[in-house]
């Protein structure tokens, strides 16, 4: 007991103990290099795998995917990081590959990959990095996107929805398939659920409907109209774990009515340039059309105000050319 009692505690041992104990979530960051994530813990969350063994006999633990790149991790027998997914190596491949490689077949053998993982890869980076020549110029439609997520909410499987009759092709089905916003909204179906019981499922399968329903109907998206309709609290929607999924419909629905607005105002913009055909007009007059002042649409939408500049440009131009 005397021995004990003399024992001098080390300052870091003590340090530790007034701190706490820090999860391993919180020590963690997304490898991506492309990611906002990178190197930054706070957007990988655990999904609802624990350990799982492969049939190599290679163990796997803690399963954990990124919000941000959709990129999937676990921790392996060494205590690291491991990517389950296959897209930090692809653009390790396809940084690094031959430019002047031609054909699906060509690049798929030069990175290794197969033509599926290949594939992939490139609708991954469609809509998050431009990779050179391998970069697809491909305009997501947002009206398929918003159907797209809806459907994936609602856990329809993959192959239901690729047999879809929009699809102009299968690359354009997987540039929506690996689309940020959809991502997002599997890790939220893969993350583990705050309860057990039945009835907590059927409310929030409830949730989900309201905000299908308020999406539908453009009604604004916020915790409380939730709640209201639900019938429940604010508290009780966070003990849910809904409060991620309400904040990601609302995002969602916002980016909608940007890009509604914004395709309202280039067909003002064309309207009223194709009513004046031989008028000289000032950008004022134009600004006065789409109601709203040049400084606020800079704010929300540059590329707006630089298209209505260009435009005015080529009007007023083409109009002196005529008359000269």
């Amino acid at each position: 007991m005397n021995e004990f009692l003399q024992v001098g505690v080390p300052g870091s041992f003590a340090v530790s103990v007034r701190k706490g104990v820090v999860r391993r979530l919180e020590q963690l960051s997304c490898l991506a290099p492309w990611c906002d994530g990178h190197q930054s813990p706070g957007t990988l969350v655990k999904t609802g795998t624990t350990l799982k063994r492969r049939k190599s006999g290679k163990t796997l633990f803690y399963y954990l995917a990124c919000t941000e790149c959709g990129c999937e991790y676990a921790i392996n027998e060494d205590g690291q990081l491991e990517e389950r997914t296959y897209f930090i190596e692809g653009y390790q491949a396809l940084t690094g590959t031959n430019t002047s490689l031609n054909g699906m077949k060509g690049l798929a053998r030069s990175i290794g990959f197969t033509e599926e993982k290949t594939r992939r890869c490139l609708a991954y980076f469609c809509t998050r990095v431009e990779l050179d020549q391998w970069s697809e110029s491909l305009v997501v439609d947002s009206s398929l996107l918003e159907r797209v997520f809806a459907a994936v909410c609602h856990g329809t499987t993959w192959k239901t929805i690729q047999q879809w009759d929009c699809w102009d092709s299968y690359q354009q089905f997987l540039v929506y398939r690996f689309h940020p916003q959809v991502m997002r909204a599997l890790i939220g179906l893969k993350r583990p659920r705050p309860w057990k019981r039945s009835d907590g499922i059927v409310k929030r399968e409830k949730v989900r409907e309201v905000l299908d329903e308020f999406m539908k109907n453009d009604r604004d998206i916020t915790i409380a109209a939730v709640c209201n309709t639900v019938g429940v609290c604010a508290e009780t929607i966070r003990n849910w774990g809904d409060n991620d999924l309400i904040a990601e419909a609302k995002k969602f629905q916002w980016e909608q009515r940007t890009q509604r607005r914004k395709d309202e105002i280039y067909q003002k913009i064309e309207n009223y340039l194709s009513q004046n055909l031989t008028t000289i007009l000032t950008s004022g007059s134009l600004y006065n059309i789409i109601e709203t002042s040049r400084t606020v649409l800079w704010r929300i939408a540059p590329e707006i105000t630089a298209y209505i500049h260009e435009r005015m440009v080529e009007h007023n131009r083409n109009i002196k050319e005529m008359t000269e």
